[in-house]
């Protein structure tokens, strides 16, 4: 049989072509393995969301171990800075108020120490207090 107008067999050809991309597109997409712009977006915001929560959460166990050390509850208070630290290991209020509580209320000037040499190692710019913290602890320590 031959074809009179070529035309509409191209034609043809290209849409059976188009479905078969589009129907390989819909099973990709029904594996999961083809995210969309929307999901993106969404996936994107729920990371954002959980970054958030987390930092909210860091924030909070920061601020019960102060209140925890000024109730004089200090195993308390280490354990809730600990556990910011545990999520955020980089959160520097709560390597700060660990780093309090050690040298002032515990004696643990070397832990102290520590924690304070990692906060200036944190620091982009030298903190002057920062660094009368770590001599003095050194002079007490040595």
């Amino acid at each position: 049989m031959k074809w009179s107008n070529q035309k509409p067999l191209q034609a043809m050809i290209v849409a059976i072509r188009q479905g078969l991309i589009m129907v390989a597109f819909g099973l990709l997409a029904a594996c999961g393995t083809l995210q969309s712009g929307a999901d993106h977006d969404q996936s994107q915001s729920q990371e954002q969301q959980a970054k958030a929560a987390r930092a909210n959460e860091v924030a909070v166990l920061n601020n019960r171990g102060v209140q925890a050390r000024e109730q004089g509850d200090f195993k308390e208070s280490e354990a809730y800075y600990r556990q910011a630290l545990a999520i955020a290991p980089d959160y520097q209020p709560a390597l700060i108020n660990l780093a309090i509580l050690l040298e002032l209320y515990q004696g643990r000037l070397q832990e102290a120490l520590d924690l304070v040499e990692q906060v200036q190692a944190m620091q982009v710019e030298p903190d002057p207090q920062v660094e009368n913290w770590v001599f003095d602890l050194n002079n007490r320590i040595h």
